[in-house]
């Protein structure tokens, strides 16, 4: 929606030849002087404020800033900033598989969730463009955007529902006049992960400047990280040095990291599971030798150090996927008359990423081998005598790594109306959005694996797949596969079983609204400003796949069947829904003071009725106020309640499945279980309670030089999440005997009673509940300095967190846990470690033309785990330098030409160590949430503007 000014501030002037945006100073000013029309000012709320006078804290960065710390894209420079964490990118996200998001750029606040975060576009609200209901930043038409403004806190009353965690909102340049290309390439240091960008904008009025047009295009692409292995740890660990968490995590037997370890329940060439030949495995020429398990690890049961398993093969997988984003944006403004201004604008945007991430296997019950199986050897076969069958389990490490690929295509149309009538500003408008998620994953087929695996000698003496003599024409071009022994798998059979899981989530957003601002009335204090308006919109997601896991795959003629789903590793179901949600609000700016004994006093409130079609009305509201005791010194402070629905995944999501590692303490093996998640058409939506207050000074004895200070709370209750993991299930159904309800949800193939390792789970149930309480609070700090330096300007600006408390209880039955400081916090499948402290500082100086920048990352230390006892339990804090240089040619950019260099991590900080699974070998051992993977980065381009 369009707010106008109220109570705008105008900033203070500064000095000349700014080596920062104009955008940052305004935020950065004292707002002693009333606005002028022109005045750009930024707010928390719909009637507009600068940065620092707003009630509501906001972060507002101009995009020339935030590129020059990230040329990459604009929300990899947001990601830079302390108050995100546990955002979803190509080079952050942990979860590497293709069962659900893990490419774009989900932006996420206070490791609150994506889900939470407010994605908005000149304040009106963008599509979803993924199956969890958030939004990709990526897609935003960057070449266009004037400013970044982010609001930490909740924000529900003033812009809508989902803003929990808070709001961010994409400012375009709609005024922009002239011509800009941006043309940059960039590199690694260790010559992997090359990336080029592309980028013209132009704008300009027609018919005596009643008519405004701009666009712009875009094209990005980073080849990505193809070797997982080429990155190292600060202590010089990597994916080769196969590491575990080995201990019990008590006292008397603490956790440590050990490398060097293998799987001890699974061969290269096979290792036989059961029967009379069990514990041995087989040689490449399909005899049988003795399976050297090596020494049994401590509390990690299917693992041990050295012998004959395997160990995940990390050469040649993923580090980074690639990356591709294309991006077209036009908008036409007409002034229809003095009044009423009409615009129509669409963007088409599109994202890829590709990787090669999982290695094809046999997983969970493993494979079944037949007495009759045409490849076994005689010996083999003799050995076995009256026994029918037995279980094969191994890995096909030989084989080339399995392909994955996430698309989003997403088009936004928006149209209106706006103007003035008298001293008001009104505007009323539609969104159409359409969003289309597609992911392939490549597999083996079960059905295909099945059939091609049980193959047999036919009446000629062919080898032949059994079913084509059972069932013929059920399976045609069935090729026979060998998987007994490293290397006897032929490429035909291997193409045979391996085909696309394929799932596409398409998300549809059409959205009405109308609004207006403006003053009501003057009290002795000043004017009291207003806004209000109302919106509709309708949201359907639709999802289909080509592996429904509710509907069982076709055993007809099949022996060996170990799993009803139609692939390996990745089936995903169907979902389908909509609702219509219907808001009123409204919001006023009261002055009580001006100027008087006791200083300025300005209160403000808001307040928001949503209906939802599926869930029914909510009230959201803010009270805030500033108060300026002196000229010096300004308090403020907001108290808020706030709300997200459930989204159409978490609501009509069907049966969804995911293959994950699992340690089970009941039967002593670590390997692959089938995890099994789907919607829940009775959640209800999650309430926040958030509450911030704090303090802003800006000296007037140290001109150019502005401090704030702010305390924030969020507290959520009935927040929808899954109150268990997988294994936190099966470790609780272990724990009490069996005796747990929880033993429901973890599914074997006989009683509790039986500890063999046939019975193993097939799978493990979780689904979202309005259980969770989330509490976060802490504390951010912005300090901003401009001044001039002999002939030049000097910058300086410092935004820093300090995470007091991240407390989170799942449901009733578990202990309430604090996170902050510690990395036991668990998102999705992996802990996201959560340190108290985290800043980023940045210095810049300019003169004739040259500009230099200095911008230094800090991330905290923290404690592996404040539940369990490790060894060497401290992870120390990091330090990231990034180093941007710049020369003017001509007149100041926009205009003119800009030559500009960036090094990002100049110094080749590496990760630290810390483990986030315990599948050796499976993942680079850092967070990629928290520590940079890629390494110094070079970025070199040129900027044109006429």
């Amino acid at each position: 929606m369009v707010a106008l000014p109220a109570f705008a501030q105008q900033a203070t002037p500064a000095p000349a030849g700014p080596p920062t945006d104009a955008l940052d100073q305004q935020a950065a000013s004292d707002g002693a002087q009333p606005a002028t029309a022109s005045d750009i000012v930024v707010t928390g709320s719909r009637i507009v404020r600068s940065g620092y006078n707003a009630p509501t804290p906001v972060t507002v960065i101009g995009t020339d800033t935030l590129t020059r710390t990230a040329p990459s894209n604009v929300p990899d420079a947001l990601n830079q900033l302390p108050q995100f964490q546990g955002s979803i990118s190509q080079n952050a996200q942990a979860d590497t598989g293709a069962s659900k998001v893990r490419s774009g750029n989900y932006l996420d606040i206070r490791a609150l969730g994506p889900q939470r975060v407010l994605i908005l576009e000149d304040g009106r609200r963008l599509p979803p463009t993924s199956s969890n209901g958030a939004t990709d930043a990526n897609l935003i038409p960057q070449m266009l955007v004037e400013r970044v403004e982010v609001v930490t806190g909740g924000a529900s009353a003033a812009y809508g529902s989902d803003a929990v965690s808070g709001v961010v909102n994409f400012i375009m340049d709609k005024k922009f006049e002239g011509v800009k290309l941006n043309a940059q390439g960039g590199v690694s240091h260790y010559g992997d992960n090359g990336s080029y960008k592309l980028g013209i904008a132009a704008g300009g009025g027609l018919l005596d400047d009643r008519l405004h047009v701009i666009a712009s295009a875009e094209y990005y692409r980073s080849n990505g990280i193809g070797n997982r292995a080429s990155r190292f740890t600060a202590t010089g660990e990597n994916t080769e040095s196969a590491l575990t968490i080995a201990g019990l995590g008590t006292a008397a037997d603490p956790y440590y990291y050990i490398g060097g370890i293998h799987n001890n329940a699974s061969a290269y060439g096979g290792f036989i599971v059961n029967g009379p030949l069990a514990n041995l495995q087989f040689l490449p020429s399909g005899l049988t030798a003795p399976f050297v398990k090596g020494m049994t690890l401590t509390g990690r049961p299917g693992y041990g150090i050295g012998g004959d398993g395997v160990v995940n093969p990390s050469v040649g997988r993923t580090g980074v996927p690639t990356l591709d984003t294309r991006q077209i944006f036009g908008r036409v403004s007409f002034d229809v008359s003095d009044g009423v201004t009409a615009f129509a604008e669409v963007s088409y945007n599109t994202g890829k990423n590709t990787d090669t991430n999982s290695t094809p296997g046999t997983i969970g019950a493993g494979a079944i081998i037949f007495s009759d199986n045409a490849f076994l050897q005689p010996s083999v076969r003799a050995a076995l005598g009256g026994t029918t069958s037995f279980t094969l389990a191994r890995p096909f490490a030989e084989w080339s790594l399995n392909r994955q690929s996430q698309e989003s295509r997403n088009t936004v149309i928006n149209a209106g109306l706006e103007g003035r009538i008298g001293g008001f500003r009104w505007s009323a408008y539609y969104t159409h959005g359409y969003s289309s998620f597609l992911t392939r994953a490549e597999g083996i087929d079960n059905q295909r694996f099945f059939a091609a695996v049980d193959a047999v000698l036919s009446p000629s003496g062919e080898v032949v797949c059994r079913v084509t003599l059972t069932n013929p024409g059920l399976y045609p071009g069935c090729v026979p596969l060998n998987i007994i022994g490293v290397g006897n798998a032929s490429l035909a059979a291997q193409s045979y079983v391996r085909r696309d899981s394929i799932w596409r989530a398409n998300n549809v957003m059409d959205l009405g609204a109308v609004t207006i601002s403006g003053e009501l009335f003057s009290l002795w204090a000043g004017p009291v400003a207003f806004a209000a308006g109302a919106e509709i919109r309708k949201q359907s997601l639709e999802q289909t796949s080509n592996s429904n896991p509710a509907v069982p795959i076709d055993t007809t003629g099949l022996r060996g069947v170990t799993s009803t789903n139609q692939f390996q590793s990745v089936n995903i179901g169907f979902a389908r829904g909509s609702y219509v949600v219907k808001e009123l609000f409204g919001e006023l700016d009261v002055p009580l003071a001006k100027d008087s004994a006791i200083g300025t006093l300005d209160l403000n409130g808001a307040v928001r009725l949503t209906d939802y079609s599926t869930s029914g009305t909510v009230t959201t509201w803010k009270v805030g106020s500033t108060y300026t005791p002196i000229p010096d010194v300004r308090l403020r402070g907001t108290y808020s309640r706030d709300i997200r629905a459930p989204s159409l995944f978490e609501l009509f999501a069907g049966r969804q499945q995911t293959t994950s590692p699992l340690t089970d303490l009941h039967t002593g093996l670590s390997q692959g279980v089938n995890v099994i998640s789907s919607g829940n058409p009775d959640l209800k939506p999650e309430v926040a309670t958030t509450v911030t207050a704090g303090v802003v000074l800006s000296p007037t004895f140290m001109r150019g030089f502005n401090l704030s200070v702010d305390f924030y709370s969020i507290r959520i209750r009935d927040a929808i999440a899954q109150p268990f993991t997988y294994i936190q299930l099966a470790d609780f159904c272990e724990q009490s005997n069996g005796t747990s309800p929880l033993c429901a949800q973890v599914i074997r193939p006989y009683g509790f009673d039986n500890r063999a390792p046939e019975n193993f789970p097939t799978e493990i149930r979780l689904q979202n509940l309005n259980l969770a309480k989330v509490q976060t609070s802490g504390l951010d700090f912005e300090a901003s300095y401009r001044g001039e330096i002999g002939t030049g300007a000097f910058s300086a600006r410092l935004l820093a967190t300090r995470l007091i408390s991240y407390r989170q209880q799942n449901s009733t039955v578990l202990p309430e846990r604090q996170y902050a400081g510690n990395a036991d916090f668990i998102q999705g499948f992996y802990p996201l470690p959560m340190p108290k402290w985290r800043g980023t500082l940045n210095l810049n100086y300019a003169v004739d033309g040259f500009g230099v920048g200095i911008q230094e990352r800090y991330v905290g230390a923290f404690n592996i785990s404040d539940i369990f006892q490790y060894k060497n339990n401290r992870v120390p804090a990091t330090f990231y330098t990034d180093l941007n240089l710049s020369i003017d040619i001509g007149p100041k950019q926009p205009k003119g030409f800009q030559f500009y260099v960036t090094i990002n991590n100049l110094f080749d900080q590496k990760g630290r160590l810390f483990l986030i699974s315990p599948v050796p070998g499976l993942n680079i051992p850092t967070s990629r949430n928290v520590y940079d993977v890629i390494g110094r980065y070079y970025t070199a381009g040129v900027k044109v503007g006429f």
